[in-house]
């Protein structure tokens, strides 16, 4: 069977117009293969094949692993845009046979959760509630998301009042959402900070600096733009959606811009965005590229997401959300990876599903990961 032809027999399957022939010649094909079999009822859960990916990939033969969720597309040699509901419900379908991931049986290494300190102009540390999805931050009070106060957080309270930066930090292992005095809505990742005035709706330039990594809607005004600094670069805004990947171990900061239009500047550049594009910036120097944006904003969208991805760089996105340390032992794999998973699944079955993909074998131990080929 040709790739165009295993194309086409998906399309009949996710159109639910397959017969039972078809059925039988998927899994024929996947038999040779080694493939998971699924019959009609399973295979009518598939979805998001885009032809425009499919036509994008079906020329290039990069040397890529699937884990769970892409093994279809692995048989295919093309990449299948799969939603996040095909995720959760191909990662619960592990194969029993997979040498499993080592572990002790006391240590369950729990995913990130709601988490994040504020720190005050005048230096008092406020720990938001867990149990709460936001915050919303003004220069007179603090409330949640549901409308209730952030400890004394009244008008009168001079601690609000007092002039100069504010900072919202979250931990490894942890994840919140921020209103900011002006409207703009901000999500940060797990080790990752926000520093800002507390005058944000009334100063003329609306500066915050990242670092770690956020998603941002900015609130649009003409009159005041919206600046994000980095360690490399300024990102300058009037109002738009995009994601900021600032953390210090990462080879490449990048921008990823979903809606709007966003100037990248750093000492020696500057660049403009269009939506659909990545601003990668190393040593001040700006590369832009299409990118699918829904990898850089998977994290907001609690998904783990990966399209060619080297196991160095997924594992390091673990590290920071389970709050583990990673020991590569060994030859490091030089496979990519392609799938994606929730990222409210334990650590094991997150490695499990990497394993699957039968390039990478993990030992955990004292929360420590230890990597092999």
């Amino acid at each position: 069977m040709t790739d165009i032809e295993f194309i086409t027999l998906l399309e009949r399957i996710t159109a639910r117009t397959a017969s039972r022939q078809d059925i039988a010649e998927y899994n024929t094909f996947c038999d040779q293969f080694r493939y998971e079999k699924m019959d009609l009822p399973d295979m009518v859960h598939i979805k998001g094949v885009m032809s425009r990916h499919i036509n994008q990939q079906i020329d290039s033969k990069p040397v890529v692993r699937r884990f769970q969720p892409f093994r279809i597309a692995a048989a295919a040699s093309v990449l299948l845009v799969l939603g996040a509901s095909l995720s959760y419900y191909l990662y619960t379908r592990q194969h029993a046979d997979k040498a499993p991931v080592q572990m002790s049986k006391i240590e369950q290494i729990r995913p990130g959760r709601n988490s994040a300190t504020l720190t005050l102009a005048n230096g008092k540390v406020i720990q938001l509630n867990e149990a709460k999805t936001g915050v919303i931050i003004s220069d007179s009070k603090l409330t949640y998301n549901d409308q209730s106060d952030v400890g004394s957080s009244r008008v009168a309270d001079p601690l609000l009042l007092s002039a100069g930066p504010q900072r919202i930090a979250t931990p490894r292992g942890g994840t919140y959402q921020i209103t900011l005095a002006d409207g703009t809505k901000v999500w940060l990742n797990a080790a990752s900070s926000l520093t800002y005035s507390n005058g944000l709706d009334r100063d003329k330039e609306r500066h915050v600096r990242l670092e770690g990594e956020a998603y941002f809607e900015v609130a649009k005004d003409k009159k005041r733009p919206f600046i994000v600094s980095t360690n490399t670069h300024e990102v300058q805004v009037l109002g738009t959606h995009f994601n900021v990947n600032s953390y210090p171990d990462e080879p490449l900061q990048k921008t990823t811009l979903l809606e709007g239009s966003v100037k990248i500047v750093t000492k020696y550049q500057s660049n403009i965005l269009q939506p659909g594009s990545q601003a990668a910036v190393n040593a001040e120097l700006i590369s832009v590229s299409k990118v699918n944006t829904e990898l850089a904003i998977a994290w907001k969208n609690k998904q783990f997401l990966f399209e060619r991805e080297n196991i160095r760089a997924i594992m390091r996105m673990i590290s920071r959300w389970y709050d583990v340390e990673v020991v590569f032992q060994g030859p490091v794999t030089t496979d990519t990876f392609s799938g994606g998973i929730s990222r409210f699944n334990d650590l094991t079955k997150v490695l499990k599903s990497l394993e699957s993909a039968e390039g990478v074998h993990f030992r955990i131990k004292n929360r420590k990961i230890y990597v092999t080929k």
